[in-house]
């Protein structure tokens, strides 16, 4: 069978069949947010493991040929064995919860690195500009989501929730979240879909054609952050933009026309703002967002960024936050008891939205407790994204591929900051991990020379 637009042939390579998984994998962790909400939310649960037989087929193939046998891989899985151990000895011992747990560090991240093995440039093109067309339906989406009350159709929370999907908003509008279950899975992919958009903006060679597709996707991004009503997403702009200013200062053939480029999306924003009063009204609502913020949290710098992010960093090896009130372990409550699944099934205290902890480092070193906790956080969550970030500035196959830095900023952001018992968090800590290491290995197959845009 031979699927044309992705251009593979699964009957082929195991290769190719590799790269189908991965796309299978990209677009249900796109869509299973619209199938938990719209399509099938009587059965919304089962979505939360949509992804886990996929990544389970890529874990296979990667050990039947050998891409799993480097430090970092082998560290994901043995770490994992060792958590599943002391689970089912010495934490919850519910053999449910324990795979649910196991599924994350066992399952899901050692595939990224088979894909991240086999992912060729071909591959990842074909991937940017998918992730751009997914970026004009999903803008489109939260426009209309916006503007709409919480009990709209289009609002609809998951498994059918009538009181909406909208997250904690100002002046009667709610933050919405678009194809994902949660407002969170929208600012993941819009991170996602920048570092993209960026790295077209700043390629080496563009047509017409490109250029006025660049035009288009920006000038949507642009309107999906104000509509966003999400602090985050503008966190993350802010970050990929000024790496955006560095790399293209520094590349003076493609510098006129990225300036071009970014002037013309601004010019279009002010027009939008000018004569479009939903427009003005997301734009003034974002700001209000912001000072309301400051009131309660101090200013965003050194209260959501210092205070909430890195403070979170040294309180989970201080004083973790722990909802339970009980002494964490040695090796923790056990694997996947921090996740909703896990508390739920264990009949743990659920007056509490987050479980066991809500910040991530905390919730790990609950999960696992300080030492197992400890080298998760330390190897596998900041050591791994820093490395392949090291390598993507330092390598010279790679020092021109500006793909590469805005995708590897962006996983290490992803893997810092985002809870992985989340399943859409995980899926995209996978997919940004996996189109890193990709772009790092610079793969190639012969005649790779396709254009995307014709």
């Amino acid at each position: 069978m031979k699927i044309k637009i992705l251009n593979i042939n699964t009957k082929r390579s195991d290769k190719d069949k590799l790269v189908f998984a991965f796309w299978i994998y990209f677009i249900l962790l796109f869509i299973e947010g619209g199938l938990r909400k719209w399509t099938f939310p009587e059965i919304s649960n089962i979505f939360l493991v949509i992804r886990d037989p996929i990544a389970i087929y890529a874990l296979l193939m990667g050990l039947k040929y050998g891409y799993l046998k480097k430090f970092f891989p082998v560290f994901f899985i043995s770490i994992s064995i060792l958590a599943f151990i002391t689970t089912m000895i010495y934490g919850h011992k519910n053999l449910i919860v324990a795979l649910y747990g196991f599924r994350i560090y066992g399952i899901n991240v050692p595939a990224l690195f088979v894909w991240g093995r086999i992912l060729t440039k071909t591959d990842i093109k074909k991937i940017i500009v998918a992730t751009l067309y997914l970026l004009l339906i999903s803008t489109l989406i939260l426009i209309i989501q916006y503007n709409s009350p919480q009990s709209a159709f289009i609002n609809i929370g998951t498994g059918g929730d009538e009181e909406g999907s909208g997250f904690q908003g100002v002046n009667g509008y709610f933050r919405p979240s678009g194809t994902f279950s949660f407002t969170a899975g929208l600012a993941l992919f819009e991170f996602l879909a920048l570092a993209c958009l960026l790295s077209e903006i700043t390629t080496k060679e563009s047509n017409k054609r490109q250029i006025f597709f660049i035009l288009v996707t920006g000038i949507t991004y642009l309107l999906s952050v104000f509509f966003s009503l999400s602090r985050t997403i503008v966190a993350q702009t802010g970050i990929l933009t000024l790496t955006f200013i560095i790399l293209s200062a520094s590349n003076r053939k493609r510098f006129l026309t990225s300036i071009f480029i970014i002037s013309t999306i601004i010019i279009a924003g002010y027009i939008t703002y000018k004569y479009s009063d939903d427009f003005k009204i997301a734009y003034n609502n974002l700001i209000q967002r912001f000072d309301d913020a400051s009131n309660n949290e101090g200013n965003f710098i050194n209260g959501s960024i210092r205070h909430r992010i890195f403070g979170s960093y040294i309180r989970a090896f201080t004083e973790p936050q722990n909802f339970t009130g009980k002494i964490i372990p040695d090796f923790g409550f056990g694997m996947g008891a921090g996740s909703k699944v896990g508390s739920k099934i264990l009949n743990l205290d659920m007056s509490y939205t987050f479980g066991l902890a809500e910040e991530e480092w905390s919730l790990v070193v609950c999960e696992y407790g300080f030492f197992i906790g400890g080298l998760i956080l330390i190897i596998g969550r900041f050591l791994f994204p820093c490395t392949l970030f090291f390598k993507s500035i330092t390598n010279k196959k790679t020092r021109n591929d500006n793909f590469c830095i805005y995708i590897t900023i962006t996983f290490f952001s992803i893997s810092m900051t985002s809870g992985l018992s989340v399943p859409t968090h995980l899926g995209f800590y996978v997919v940004t991990g996996a189109l890193s290491l990709a772009s790092i290995n610079n793969n190639s197959r012969k005649n790779e020379n396709i254009d995307i845009y014709s």
